[in-house]
């Protein structure tokens, strides 16, 4: 590393550790993981002295170098990026050498949550999970907690019986290499009577943040030789209904993309505190239980993690202002999946472009057209919290630039550019100026100077929405905006449907697309609680208790947008049954400044009322949106 990455304390441009070996004994009586762990580092810096950690509410009781004791300290903690932890390495230390710690973690650890078996499906035993991204890792271990710091790891973990341990690598137990010897242990003991261990490794370089671990009643059924989903016994028949393609989705993604070097693509379905849709854990995706719809229709977030197998957990921002060299490739790769799944219909791809660009207008409205955090690469030497910065923008913002882009130099010139790119960067963190120069080069190479007329200041340093606006075909969007321009003129008319049942026959996206076109016609003119009951009326889709996620936020937007008081119960229940920040963050924004009576303190009062089983960053997070 040529610098200090602004997010950490640690030294990761003196020191590397390039392999850890993890014993994790997971306490639910306490909320604690108690754990041992040897790091094998390289000195980058012949003058270091020492190495410096990132740690969160860690509790460290004994470090090792080399075998033997060694001083350390913890500095103050900060509320952004927690403490460092120095450990010193003597006046003669070179070369490569062993970093021996023990520690636990807090019960009230930023990057991990126990939950109450009620908050379960089955009601029967607690859970507990790790969410490292951004900067969590270092809640749960000392590390060097950067994109850019990537090492192997095994793990050993002992959990109570009867429960199930699964992580982000290979579990040894149930896909054991031949011939290869299991992890001896140094800190935990062998199997007991009242716990079991289980034993994993990760046999490629995986940053910080997608260490990942769970513990629950949990059980699976394979999809595929080389996948399985896991879940509650309760919705595991259910979860893999949903997620059967998942097959089919890494086929199109390696003719895409190339061969998938994870060996195994496992997915979890987490307990519905989980505050994303998706995490791309490394062999282990981590998914929401929102996206079970019961008709496929929200399993692009499957495509979106799968893409990151290539972009994201192989090639790998350095930092994180450069987290859209995470999503924006991702986000793309994504769409020409879900478009290969239909038969290469570009007007579908362009759709979903017109659905992000939407997504990205609501963004850069909610910050602020000239907010900082609207940047494509936006700036946190500050020692600013990542997380503060995440939104939609290294998304959508990232994809319009990709997509300008590709029009720029041609699809096929731009897919062979983006198998170079893969190629070249695989394990191998970047930054966005090193993506630039790869472009420029790659492309100047092929004689395509088209590629010069590329503002790159304007698109990575600009706020607002992007500078250029690119031009998609709508023809797959015109009739869900026709339809809600119609509701939206019949607005004060009466009560009988000027089209009625026309989203009879529509896919989920096209309801979406609808929902949003008659968001913006409601922010023009609220609309009457009338007019919002006849559409009720005449579109099934719409009714009360739908279970598509997406439709149920869209439409609580639009009915929030217009003071409708009687949408509360319906909006209080699906705040209070999930907790993920797609969801909350809009919807507990769009009740605390709606024109519905008491609106404030009825959203601050809710969001603090489920707080008790929101996860941590998902608190973080949305709290500011009620204004706390």
């Amino acid at each position: 590393m040529s610098r200090k990455d602004p997010s950490s304390f640690s030294n990761v441009h003196q020191v590397e550790i390039k392999h850890s070996d993890f014993e994790i004994r997971v306490d639910f009586h306490t909320s604690e993981l108690e754990c041992y762990c040897c790091h094998s580092c390289t000195l980058l810096d012949e003058s270091c002295r020492e190495v410096i950690l990132d740690t969160r509410d860690l509790s460290v009781t004994k470090a090792l170098v080399n075998g033997t004791v060694a001083e350390f300290k913890t500095t103050k903690q900060t509320a952004a990026l927690g403490s460092a932890l120095a450990v010193s390495l003597g006046a003669n230390m070179s070369g490569s050498f062993r970093l021996e710690l023990w520690w636990k973690t807090s019960p009230n650890a930023l990057g991990a949550q126990w939950l109450s078996k009620e908050l379960t499906l089955g009601k029967k035993h607690p859970f507990f999970f790790t969410q490292c991204q951004a900067i969590h890792a270092r809640s749960i271990f000392p590390c060097l907690d950067s994109p850019g710091a990537k090492f192997t790891y095994n793990a050993a973990v002992k959990v109570p019986k009867p429960l199930t341990a699964v992580m982000s690598g290979i579990s040894t137990d149930l896909d054991p290499t031949p011939g290869e010897e299991k992890q001896g242990l140094v800190y935990l003991e062998e199997e007991e009577e009242t716990h079991q261990i289980f034993r994993f490794k990760q046999g490629r370089c995986i940053s910080s943040y997608l260490f990942a671990l769970a513990v629950g009643n949990i059980a699976y059924k394979d999809v595929s030789s080389t996948s399985r989903i896991w879940a509650e016994p309760e919705q595991l028949d259910a979860a893999y209904n949903e997620f059967i393609d998942i097959p089919s989705f890494l086929e199109e993604a390696e003719k895409l993309a190339g061969p998938y070097v994870w060996k195994r693509y496992d997915c979890l379905v987490l307990p519905p505190s989980f505050p994303y849709g998706g995490m791309e854990n490394p062999n282990l995706t981590f998914v929401t239980p929102t996206l079970i719809a019961g008709d496929k229709s929200l399993v692009n977030v499957i495509a979106h993690e799968i893409s990151h197998s290539w972009t994201g957990n192989l090639v790998t921002n350095r930092e994180w202002n450069g987290f859209w060299l995470n999503e924006g490739p991702t986000v793309f790769l994504e769409r020409k999946i879900m478009c290969a799944m239909e038969g290469g219909d570009d007007a579908l791809f362009d759709f979903l472009a017109i659905l992000g660009w939407n997504a990205l207008e609501s963004t850069v409205e909610a910050f602020g057209p000239d907010h900082k955090y609207t940047r494509l690469v936006p700036d946190l030497d500050d020692g600013a919290d990542p997380d503060d910065a995440f939104s939609k923008i290294p998304y959508e913002k990232g994809f319009a630039f990709l997509y300008h882009i590709e029009s720029m130099v041609g699809k096929d010139n731009f897919a062979e550019w983006f198998r170079a790119y893969l190629n070249k960067f695989a394990d191998s963190p970047l930054t966005p100026d090193e993506f630039k120069q790869h472009l420029v080069e790659f492309f100047h190479e092929k004689n395509i100077h088209s590629i010069d007329e590329l503002d790159w200041d304007a698109w990575y340093y600009s706020t607002g929405m992007p500078p250029v606006t690119n031009v998609y075909d709508d023809s797959l969007v015109k009739q869900s905006k026709e339809v809600a321009r119609s509701w939206a003129a019949h607005d004060g008319k009466g009560t009988e449907a000027p089209i009625g049942g026309a989203m009879d026959s529509w896919q989920c996206l096209q309801i979406v697309a609808f929902l949003n076109e008659l968001l913006t016609c409601a922010k023009e003119s609220p609309l009457q609680v009338s007019t919002l009951r006849a559409i009720e009326k005449a579109e099934k889709v719409l009714q009360p208790r739908i279970l598509n996620g997406e439709i149920r936020l869209g439409w609580y937007m639009i009915c929030l947008e217009c003071g409708d008081e009687s949408i509360l119960p319906e909006v209080e229940d699906f705040l209070g049954a999930q907790g993920r920040m797609k969801y909350l963050k809009p919807l507990y924004r769009a009740l605390f400044r709606s024109s519905i009576p008491n609106a404030q303190t009825h959203a601050r009062d809710l969001f603090q009322k489920n707080s008790a089983h929101y996860h941590p960053i998902a608190i973080h997070m949305c709290s500011g949106e009620v204004g706390l």
